[in-house]
């Protein structure tokens, strides 16, 4: 019997959304604190510039569990180094480079990272560089890409990083088969480039297939995307405020979602895999970058992308220390 898995859609509230929608909230609250900051040190600050670095703020403290208040007197404390970084390099505009310096701080130093096994260096590189051709070939469906790194965002850590930013005022996802392969295949790209190019599997893929699993499941689940005649049934949620509760699923529904997964998962893996290959010079140049420079901006590594410059073409490095 045929699997119909075109016709579901389910809407899913995107939680950076939320998050957006508060630090927009808040940049009409402190404006008067900005307005000072700006006329103490002459430098203009945007209301696109203070979302930014106030979601990579938000996005730093959540992971180190900071409190909300403690979140807010943090933006603006981070807010103020971006501008003084900004005075102290003669601009009167505050820059991206400005904006990603603030965290150096709470980064583990690039020369340690350099003193690791130049192999796992590698596979870093290669992991986080699949996933940034994974989301510019599908189209951005995460966002874009504000910035590519090796350098781990904590202490104890050796992990790299993409950050992506979703469109502000884009309130809901609508999840589709299509739109769920797209994403998925981003998902699985770091693992499957470190595969392809340096012919074994990376630490990442545990937590990169689970991210994965989760987004096949609430479409699943909660778009009635389902085998007809099967297990799952046909009508209703599975879905709790975008959360999937598990425990109604029985032991047969259980096995026909993982089933379901399991087939649904090739898909996304074929077409890393196919993408993937075909940009393999690609590939190549974005990851001596990263190990040659540490971390890209998202325009520097769509630039080296698409030909547009060559690393040799690159300004240097103004994260210090970055050498």
């Amino acid at each position: 019997m045929k699997t119909k898995l075109n016709r579901g859609v389910v809407s899913e509230k995107s939680r950076q959304t939320i998050m957006e929608k508060e630090v927009e909230e808040m940049y009409n609250e402190i404006y008067p604190t900005i307005k000072k900051l700006m006329r103490r040190y002459k430098v203009n600050v945007n209301k696109r510039q203070f979302i930014k670095i106030a979601l990579y703020s938000y996005m730093h403290d959540t992971v180190v569990d900071v409190e909300e208040e403690t979140c807010k007197q943090n933006i603006i404390s981070r807010l103020e180094k971006a501008i003084i970084f900004a005075k102290n390099d003669g601009e009167k505009e505050l820059s991206e480079i400005n904006i990603t310096r603030v965290f150096e701080k709470g980064i583990k130093n690039f020369k340690k990272v350099r003193e690791l096994n130049k192999e796992y260096v590698k596979a870093i590189a290669y992991h986080e560089v699949g996933h940034f051709i994974l989301n510019e070939e599908m189209g951005e469906p995460e966002g874009k890409t504000i910035s590519i790194s090796i350098i781990p965002c904590l202490e104890n850590n050796s992990e790299g990083v993409n950050i992506i930013s979703e469109e502000v005022g884009k309130e809901y996802k609508i999840y589709t088969l299509e739109s769920t392969i797209k994403t998925v295949a981003m998902d699985l790209a770091g693992d499957i480039s470190c595969e392809i190019f340096l012919g074994n599997k990376d630490e990442g893929v545990c937590e990169d297939y689970e991210i994965a699993t989760r987004r096949i499941h609430a479409m699943l689940l909660g778009a009635r995307i389902r085998t007809k005649g099967k297990y799952l049934g046909s009508r209703g949620s599975y879905l709790i405020n975008g959360s999937i509760n598990y425990t109604v699923l029985t032991e047969r529904q259980r096995e026909e979602l993982a089933k379901q997964t399991s087939k649904i998962m090739k898909k996304p893996e074929k077409l890393a895999r196919k993408i993937l290959k075909k940009k393999r010079k690609q590939a190549k140049i974005l990851v001596e970058a990263l190990i040659e420079r540490g971390a890209l901006t998202g325009k520097q590594a769509k630039q080296l992308y698409y030909g547009k410059i060559k690393i040799s073409d690159l300004p240097p490095a103004k994260i210090n220390y970055i050498k």
